[in-house]
């Protein structure tokens, strides 16, 4: 074999080895490897009961040994969630997707700040007179029967998100949350009224969802601190879209991150 062969051999060898490291390397790196968990956990297979509350009470045990401030039991269940009461330390509670379906179960929990809790079960959200702390409530796809005037108490809330309202809710609650700055709401059905936005002090940051506008908009042009606003731009009036365009708070991305 020749001298070149020789190097030629040697040259592949070492091209195929760095090659392999930068592929183990980029792979290691934290948003690929978010990238492929997120993958993985999207194609795994829904949980059973068993597997829900196992795990659920894995995190419980957890977050009691940690003394942690965020219990995520998101997608998870507990055989009695008044057990939560007990964990002074929490701080943030996100129980989207679980079995959670009552606040007075959790009553005791006054400290919270943040309560995640879409897409369960609940009926009444009478119970949060409770949790005059709170300045956060993710609270997309409950029950259409639920009752939303009760988060008017609240007035230390910040961020809200609301989600499948139907068009005849009354969302005037909205107007006694003063320091109320991000907002995602969703409407099904019937065009919404926006009337309760009108002249919002705080509002920074706002998505609506859902069918189309009504033909009054003018509320939207009546937030002055808006900085940014996700809406369905077919919905707008042109006379609206092109003064919020005008102002440079037209967004196409998500503003509200809900978890």
């Amino acid at each position: 074999m020749s001298k070149f062969s020789y190097i030629s051999i040697g040259a592949i060898a070492v091209f195929l080895s760095l090659s392999a490291s930068t592929l183990l390397a980029d792979a290691a790196k934290p948003n690929n490897f978010a990238r492929q968990s997120g993958f993985a956990m999207e194609m795994a297979p829904p949980l059973t009961k068993f597997q829900a509350r196992r795990r659920g009470m894995a995190e419980l045990r957890k977050c009691i040994a940690q003394k942690c401030e965020v219990l995520n039991i998101s997608g998870l269940s507990l055989r009695d969630y008044s057990v939560l009461n007990k964990l002074s330390h929490v701080t943030v509670l996100m129980a989207s997707r679980s079995t959670f379906k009552d606040l007075e179960d959790i009553s005791g929990m006054t400290q919270l700040k943040e309560l995640h809790i879409s897409s369960t079960s609940i009926t009444s959200l009478d119970g949060l007179k409770y949790f005059p702390n709170l300045t956060l409530i993710h609270a997309e796809n409950l029950s259409k029967s639920v009752d939303l005037a009760p988060i008017s108490q609240l007035g230390g809330l910040t961020d809200l998100a609301l989600g499948d309202l139907d068009s005849r809710d009354d969302a005037a609650f909205l107007q006694d949350l003063k320091r109320l700055e991000n907002l995602k709401i969703s409407w099904a059905g019937k065009p919404p009224d926006l009337s309760a936005l009108r002249g919002h002090p705080s509002l920074r940051n706002l998505e609506i969802w859902g069918g189309s506008l009504p033909q009054d908009q003018s509320a939207l042009l009546t937030l002055r601190r808006l900085e940014a606003i996700v809406v369905q731009e077919t919905s707008l009036n042109d006379a609206v879209r092109k003064e919020l365009d005008r102002r440079g708070v037209l967004r196409s991305e998500p503003v509200v991150i809900v978890c």
